[in-house]
């Protein structure tokens, strides 16, 4: 993610454990790793989160 406090990127999605946070981030990246068209994806949602933050 953009360098968020775990704590607070848990906040948004309702995540109360830092470390929930932080395995899910850990999972994701060893997807994007072993998987290409999953880490297309996760750069297409953070190409379109971006766009979108941009315009606001």
């Amino acid at each position: 993610m953009r360098n968020e406090p775990l704590k607070q990127v848990g906040k948004q999605f309702g995540i109360e454990k830092y470390s929930t946070v932080s395995s899910i981030v850990e999972r994701v990246k060893h997807e994007m790793n072993v998987d290409s068209g999953f880490k297309k994806r996760v750069q297409t949602l953070i190409k379109q989160i971006d766009k979108s933050q941009r315009q606001t």
